[in-house]
């Protein structure tokens, strides 16, 4: 969930392109892009695309068990210190996670002392350096294994967040990788690592080892659901891409499902994440059989190539191409016209690329953002919502030893909720629009989390229950705001002010389970204060933002200053609604023209 928003930077697209064309070069490129769809369209959807498309959405499956590995590979769990000072006997012990109480080996003294007091040996100064762990529920975690307990327990908060600094810096890195190296390339090499290192991570000796794998699979992480996406949406016909690119998302919600289903019968970690991590096996194979994007082909020159892969789609699907003339000039025109709008989008791109003249567009760039009253009101508030957003959405996926006694349960029923996001969105977008699906989804998921802060641990099945309709509720509000977000920044800084959000995003989920280790372990009920304040501020800062329902995207930085942009597109399409369907359909038209 958390790279979806590149879905919505693909969808815009073409949009953008269009839009920075000015006079002829907006015709060229609507004519050259509708000639390549329908091309596309005459293809269909047969056993090429359908090929292309389970296999790349196979490879959506092998991040789950890393994202959200955490309660099953390094758990927080119950320990007592070693002392030579203690007699160990026989103690009863139930810990957080236990789905049942059994008898282990525990201090009798030790049995009603605090976690701090475990930390130290029976004189309360000496360090304690070696610990009992409860095994009631997990026959073997990190946590155990690697003593990340007392002064070594931020190593296993960093388990968990270093993954996610990982996806921090590959999510910015990963597009231009795309683009510049293509498609399949990157597809190709970032599962054949991902599954390589994810395997051999399961063995590594120490944490120190340990984690800086956990990184670098972060960092691949961001390339393989990035660039994933990007060729589905690029193989498939028009009128598919929207639902096979909420498909992709929907395999990974239900992943999540069938992750905690696994983890429930193999309790030993390296087992585990091994055996999770071997499908990927399956996939390597089928790397070898998969194509490059035509797109990326006509736009890099390759006019040939391009055309190679749409006979061998044709030839897959059983469909007749047109002359091979006819497809090479329009794939030449396809080249010429982005070629033309990324000139007139970037002047200084067709500059010679010197290091001054990067770093004047870079500093240009980085700066536009914050450049006008407007876009610099919009882009805060967007900033805060998608950290906040981001925070709540892994603090309730990680919580499930303290929030349920059964985590492997709510693991899978977590994943379950995430499933209507990516399927009643689109619906409820279109009918209610984007500015108060959200607020309410926001306001509801933090009035469930603040609620839960007054409920007792001992009704734990009321508990488990607000906390899955905050997670379902903040993964739809999450996904409509996504929505919103695409169409709030001007066409001129949309891929820039989006990128940006995710950078904030990724940062709300790092600092997620240090809130669920740190505030969490003096006093559990804070974290869902902290989430369900998190969420209500999210609420606020959307009610804070424009409706984009309708309302007609601003081209430029300049365009979206005009005070009577939103209200002039919103009165103009309530008078085409009341004339009818028929003009209604004619001024989405006319917006299309004009880049919507």
């Amino acid at each position: 969930m958390f790279l979806c928003s590149y879905v919505l930077v693909l969808l815009e697209a073409p949009n953008t392109n269009l839009s920075l064309c000015r006079c002829a070069c907006v015709r060229a490129c609507v004519m050259s892009a509708s000639h390549l769809d329908k091309l596309m369209t005459h293809l269909g959807t047969g056993r090429w695309s359908v090929f292309h498309f389970l296999a790349l959405s196979y490879s959506n499956m092998l991040i789950t068990p890393h994202t959200f590995g955490r309660p099953f590979l390094a758990p927080k769990l119950d320990f007592t210190c070693i002392s030579d000072a203690y007699n160990t006997t026989t103690a009863t012990t139930t810990t957080a996670t236990a789905i049942t109480t059994t008898t282990a080996m525990f201090p009798t003294d030790l049995y009603n002392l605090t976690e701090v007091d475990q930390c130290f040996e029976a004189d309360g100064v000496t360090p304690c350096t070696e610990w009992s762990f409860d095994s009631t529920t997990y026959t073997s975690t990190i946590t155990a294994e690697m003593q990340l307990v007392c002064s070594r327990e931020h190593l296993r908060t960093a388990y968990q967040s270093v993954y996610l600094v990982g996806v921090f810096f590959g999510a910015p890195v990963s597009g231009f990788l795309a683009d510049r190296y293509g498609r399949r390339r990157m597809v190709c090499w970032s599962i054949f690592l991902y599954v390589v290192l994810s395997i051999a991570s399961a063995w590594l000796p120490g944490i120190g080892s340990i984690l800086v794998t956990r990184f670098i699979l972060g960092f691949l992480h961001a390339v393989l659901l990035l660039v994933t996406y990007i060729l589905v949406v690029e193989i498939a016909e028009p009128r598919r891409r929207s639902l096979l690119g909420l498909t992709v998302y929907i395999v990974f919600a239900l992943s999540v499902v069938a992750w905690g289903g696994v983890a429930y019968a193999l309790r030993d970690w390296r087992i585990l994440q091994t055996v999770a991590s071997l499908p990927g096996l399956l996939l390597l194979p089928c790397l070898w059989f998969l194509d490059e994007s035509p797109r990326w082909l006509a736009v890099q020159g390759r006019a040939h190539d391009a055309l190679a892969v749409l006979r061998k789609a044709a030839r897959w699907h059983g469909a007749k191409m047109p002359k091979d003339v006819e497809v090479l000039a329009m794939l030449r025109a396809e080249a010429a016209t982005t070629a033309a709008a990324a000139a007139v989008n970037r002047p200084h791109q067709t500059a010679p690329k010197t290091f001054k003249t990067r770093l004047r567009a870079f500093l240009k760039e980085s700066v536009l953002l914050m450049s006008t009253p407007y876009l610099r009101k919009i882009s805060l508030l967007m900033f805060v919502v998608y950290m906040f957003a981001s925070m709540v959405y892994f603090g309730l996926s990680l919580s499930g030893g303290t929030l349920s006694d059964n985590p492997f349960v709510y693991m899978s029923l977590a994943g379950l909720m995430e499933v209507p996001a990516y399927t009643l969105t689109v619906p409820v977008v279109d009918r209610l629009g984007r500015r108060w699906p959200g607020v309410a989804c926001f306001v509801f998921c933090g009035l469930a989390l603040l609620a839960l802060a007054a409920i007792p641990e001992e009704q734990s099945q009321v508990v488990m229950t607000l906390a899955l309709l905050g997670k379902m509720t903040n993964s739809v509000a999450f996904m409509i705001f996504y929505f919103q977000s695409s169409e709030l920044s001007p066409t001129e800084v949309r891929s820039r002010g989006l990128g940006t959000c995710q950078c904030w995003s990724r940062i709300g989920g790092i600092l997620a389970p240090y809130i669920l280790d740190f505030v969490g372990a003096s006093r559990p009920w804070a974290t869902s204060v902290v989430f369900g304040a998190g969420s209500l501020l999210a609420a606020l800062c959307v009610y804070l933002l424009p409706e984009t329902k309708g309302v007609a995207l601003p081209d430029t930085v300049a365009k979206s200053e005009d005070p009577h942009h939103h209200h002039r597109h919103r009165h103009h399409q309530l008078i085409q609604h009341r004339r009818g369907s028929n003009l209604g359909s004619q001024h989405r038209y006319d917006e299309d023209e004009e880049g919507y």
